[in-house]
């Protein structure tokens, strides 16, 4: 049985990784200024991306894949390359990308057999929608384990198991730059959690909340002084928790910007270094062009899988 792998572009696995697993991805539009760019994870589409558009503003907004694009990309794809399909999507929260891939695989099923048998293709095929209730590095995490587990040669009732297990274990984290940035796109989603006067006095003073994804919610569950420090306490946090053992053996960082910046951030090494030492897989990516537009240029995502507890370090 042949499995795929889909995510939304949001999902913020390293491109090698995408290649490598065959993992299919759905394109998000970010406009800015007027202008619509299609978000792909290509690094030097993204890289551009940053450099030239997103710095400095707060008027881009994402247009989610809808139901019409992902009918189309199972009917003329995915329905002829494999036979069974997960589709992760991010948080049900937090994006109508679940509810558009759902309402899409709904009518897939019911038209799937004309483009197979036309192919010479008599199996039947199935699929599944798979909320992974985080974001960015934290639904690349879900995505990874996922993808190690079709490579190893698991089933796809082995897999979605996997999933399943793991979705509630996954501990997501966002340590944003811009204050301004993160209060207007989170307005912008009827999100009112950051205020324009904690915004001015978070960046006055240079305090930056670090946002937690878990189990289809999100709250700052630390404040940290000046981004530096707050991202080498953030390495610092993670690299314990490898230290300790983890449910898998993945870390996921997505950083808006450039990767030698990401690697030379303080607590970087380190946690690398951890990651190394007990055989734990440290996946980095720049962050999607949907995920920045969200919450700003520089920002930091991190995320592993571990039993339940509170942030320290």
């Amino acid at each position: 049985m042949r499995i795929g792998l889909v995510v939304d572009s949001s999902c913020d696995l390293p491109h090698d990784f995408i290649e490598q697993h065959g993992i299919v991805v759905m394109p998000i539009i970010v406009q800015v200024d007027g202008r619509a760019f299609v978000d792909n994870r290509d690094d030097e589409t993204t890289g551009n991306f940053f450099r030239e558009h997103l710095a400095s503003r707060h008027d881009a907004h994402t247009v989610p894949c809808s139901r019409e694009q992902i009918l189309e990309l199972f009917l003329s794809r995915l329905v002829l390359e494999f036979d069974y399909v997960f589709c992760v999507t991010i948080a049900s929260s937090r994006s109508p990308i679940h509810e558009n891939a759902q309402a899409a695989v709904n009518e897939v099923i019911s038209r799937y057999k004309l483009p197979r048998r036309e192919a010479g293709i008599s199996a039947p095929f199935a699929t599944r929608v798979v909320d992974s209730q985080n974001a960015f590095a934290a639904e690349a995490l879900v995505a990874a384990v996922a993808a190690q587990a079709i490579a190893d040669g698991h089933g796809f009732m082995a897999v979605r198991d996997r999933m399943h297990a793991l979705i509630p274990q996954v501990h997501g984290y966002m340590l944003p730059r811009d204050l301004h940035h993160l209060r207007m796109r989170a307005r912008a989603r009827g999100d009112r959690s950051v205020s324009w006067l904690g915004a001015t006095i978070g960046n006055a003073l240079d305090i930056k909340p670090l946002v937690k994804g878990y189990r289809n919610e999100t709250w700052a569950c630390a404040k940290l002084r000046h981004f530096e420090e707050g991202a080498e306490r953030l390495f610092r946090y993670a690299a314990g928790r490898v230290e300790k053992g983890l449910l898998e053996p993945f870390v996921t960082v997505c950083y808006a910007g450039d990767l030698d910046e990401l690697r030379a951030l303080p607590g970087y090494a380190r946690l690398s270094e951890a990651c190394e030492a007990h055989g734990v897989a440290l996946l980095s990516a720049m962050m999607s062009m949907s995920g920045a537009a969200n919450v700003g240029d520089g920002a930091l995502g991190l995320a592993l899988a571990d039993e339940e507890h509170d942030f320290e370090a």
